[in-house]
């Protein structure tokens, strides 16, 4: 957004941008968005329809639940397909980057694996590249993000991005609901997504800027920057540990299953073995598991009791209301 990039100027004192000529930017024309009425649930057979059509098809749902759903859902033995979500062990996590990554190309040549679905952790690091995108709806940045797993490196043409119009109640946690509908208000009068609309389109949806979300970036902002300020190398620390950890919405935590062979190679000291088996939670769970009573701190490691699978990662027993 304009206001970020003029925020970034005024900060590092930059008195000259760079930018593309409107000429330039259309070579990286990639897109074509199409909103479909309703929720992913009611458009089940449209996906279908392009993973028999042997498409590389990319799924992208908002919460941990709603992916691990559409993938039980979508999924056949006849189709290599992945999940991809914050919820798994690292262990599982890097297995799956790696075979998602690699693509597991056939004899042929071809990327055996035809369906991803997985969350906002498809959204960042990954290098990976779909012939279309079915996704929930959520602010066009997170969209954006998306959309540039699809048709990466502009050798199909124009590749079809869907966008539904309706999310499920979880979602209102984790997205600003006036956001979302902006950002489906604008799609709606956009076919081809120009790299020079897109531009306006994300003015458009963060035109008040960061909105009621400024005095959260300010506190937090200034927070850095005291940390960064008082932080010298060889030089006792005054503050408190605490206040540097409110910066972060994180905790490492282990499932309860892996409590034996995490202990065991603890004591041998194979601390990389262990960090294998942690996965991370909001502050929110972890609280709410503590009142439970289904945390157990053990050799100075937070072990939970979560139902956890190797295919679909931890399985949320109840409905969260908090994201990392």
């Amino acid at each position: 957004p304009t206001f970020i990039l003029t925020l970034f100027q005024n900060t590092l004192q930059i008195k000259h941008c760079i930018k593309m000529e409107k000429e330039e930017l259309d070579q990286y024309l990639r897109h074509r968005c199409i909103l479909l009425e309703g929720s992913i649930n009611e458009h089940l057979s449209t996906i279908r329809k392009a993973l028999d059509d042997k498409k590389r098809v990319l799924v992208v749902c908002n919460t941990v639940k709603q992916a691990q759903r559409i993938y039980k859902e979508l999924y056949t033995p006849d189709i290599c397909s992945a999940l991809l979500h914050s919820k798994f062990i690292l262990k599982d996590r890097e297995t799956r980057e790696n075979q998602i990554i690699t693509g597991e190309r056939d004899v042929n040549g071809t990327y055996s694996l035809q369906l991803l679905v997985g969350t906002q952790a498809i959204e960042v690091s990954l290098d990976i590249d779909y012939d279309v995108c079915f996704t929930e709806p959520a602010p066009i940045d997170a969209l954006i993000q998306r959309f540039g797993r699809v048709n990466r490196k502009i050798e199909r043409g124009i590749c079809p991005v869907y966008v539904f119009t309706k999310g499920n109640d979880s979602d209102r946690f984790i997205y600003d609901e006036e956001k979302v509908q902006k950002t489906l208000s604008v799609l709606s009068e956009i076919d081809l997504l120009h790299e020079w609309d897109i531009q306006r389109a994300v003015d458009i949806v963060y035109s008040d800027g960061f909105g009621e979300k400024q005095v959260e970036f300010d506190n937090t902002y200034q927070m850095f920057s005291d940390v960064l300020r008082e932080m010298i190398p060889l030089k006792n620390y005054d503050r408190k540990e605490s206040d540097f950890f409110k910066l972060f919405d994180s905790i490492e935590a282990i499932p309860m299953q892996f409590l034996t062979m995490v202990i065991e190679a603890k004591e041998k000291g194979d601390f990389f073995e262990v960090m294998k088996y942690t996965l991370p939670i909001s502050k929110g769970l972890y609280h709410k598991l503590r009142n439970e009573g289904r945390v157990l701190y053990k050799s100075d490691l937070l072990f939970i009791d979560v139902q956890y699978d190797h295919d679909l990662g931890m399985i949320p027993s109840f409905q969260e209301t908090s994201i990392i």
